[in-house]
């Protein structure tokens, strides 16, 4: 989390200072945040009084992950959760309130958890509640996800959690693919991404078309930038539907 912080003041200051960069830094290149990332912007887009949020992420735990990937889970559900309350970022448990969202089949319930996105979403002021929304498949995993908050709250548990994670995802299970669902909703209208494999759709395509959209024909201006003020998720979908290793990515609106 405070590193994104750290990236956002970077990126004001050394572009105020910097009068002719000769290249471009991107940050808010992965899954969460940033195909999120361009997902909430197309949301903001069409809806330009929103006041409420809410962003949930939706995996098959008992798939393959990276280290970065069993890191982030780690901390997640240790780290206290955050969510907006009135522009100001609050703190809460670390399996926070159950919330109930619509996915593409049915209504599952969520939790909300700290994840990096909260800050990401707190760009756009006037926000009056935002959450950050965990959901695991099998879904019986959400319902007991509560038993974190009853972990002791030391850098140890988290290392542990790590270990467990990753002897999971990063060894026994590193040839399942991951199904993920994104939504952002405003509790009446709901934007999905749809991704049969997350990390070869998401994760592999985000970092390739990055470099694409930065060379000289696209006339991207040189500095500090998160992906989604050089790219949004028309211009993401249009590359990667034709890449080589391209795995379907459903996009849909209800």
């Amino acid at each position: 989390m405070k590193n994104v912080e750290h990236l956002f003041s970077l990126e004001q200051e050394l572009n105020k200072l910097l009068e002719n960069p000769k290249g471009t830094i991107m940050h808010g290149l992965g899954i969460f945040p940033g195909l999120s990332n361009l997902l909430v912007k197309d949301f903001y887009l069409e809806h330009k009084n929103l006041s409420f949020i809410n962003l949930g992420i939706r995996y098959n735990l008992f798939s393959g992950a990276g280290k970065a990937m069993c890191e982030m889970m780690s901390k997640s559900l240790t780290n206290p959760s955050l969510y907006i309350s009135k522009d100001k970022i609050m703190l809460d448990k670390p399996v926070g309130e159950k919330i109930i969202m619509k996915w593409t089949k049915n209504e599952l319930s969520g939790n909300r958890v700290a994840l990096c996105d909260l800050k990401y979403i707190n760009r756009k002021k006037g926000l009056d509640k935002a959450n950050t929304i965990l959901s695991f498949m099998p879904k019986w995993i959400t319902s007991i996800a509560k038993v974190f908050n009853y972990l002791p709250k030391y850098k140890l548990t988290q290392k542990l959690l790590y270990l467990v994670f990753f002897f999971l995802r990063g060894s026994l299970l590193s040839g399942v693919s991951t199904k993920m669902e994104i939504v952002v909703s405003n509790g009446k209208v709901n934007y999905s991404l749809i991704l049969d494999n997350a990390f070869v759709s998401g994760g592999e395509s985000i970092l390739w078309i990055s470099t694409e959209i930065i060379k000289p024909k696209f006339d991207i201006k040189r500095g500090i930038y998160c992906f989604d003020e050089v790219c949004d998720l028309k211009k993401f979908l249009s590359f990667q539907s034709r890449l080589k290793f391209n795995n379907n990515i459903t996009y849909l609106k209800s």
